[in-house]
């Protein structure tokens, strides 16, 4: 029984941590904004080449766009909602062991979502 019981609250802290990371598409409005970026910039399993993109978010899907052309990247919005909109355009980045840049999180001006990536 007691075996049960630390199963069941496994479960739920485990369950609750899941829904934390996701959003109600719901409520979030499509985003749009552009950045630069001034290196290399990995982002879940690719890398963005240095320059200036535009990102926009459709509430399922934020797409990645080189303002100069190249290959546009996708990936699926996901990540917790914040309590308001971001005020500003905001790439939090840390650098992996190898020295290189991979970016955390991404706030978008207007928007209601913390997205993260894998």
């Amino acid at each position: 029984m007691h075996r049960a019981i630390i199963f069941v609250s496994a479960m739920v802290l485990a369950g609750g941590f899941v829904l934390a990371q996701t959003h109600s598409n719901t409520t979030e409005k499509t985003v749009k904004s552009e950045f630069n970026i001034s290196s290399d910039l990995r982002v879940g399993t690719v890398t963005l080449k240095a320059g200036e993109y535009r990102v926009q978010c459709d509430r399922e899907t934020i797409v990645f766009t080189p303002v100069e052309g190249g290959k546009t990247v996708k990936f699926p919005c996901k990540g917790a909602e914040l309590t308001t909109p971001s005020p500003q355009t905001e790439l939090h980045m840390i650098k992996d062991p190898t020295g290189a840049f991979v970016l955390q999180k991404l706030l978008l001006k207007g928007s209601i979502v913390e997205h993260t990536f894998d």
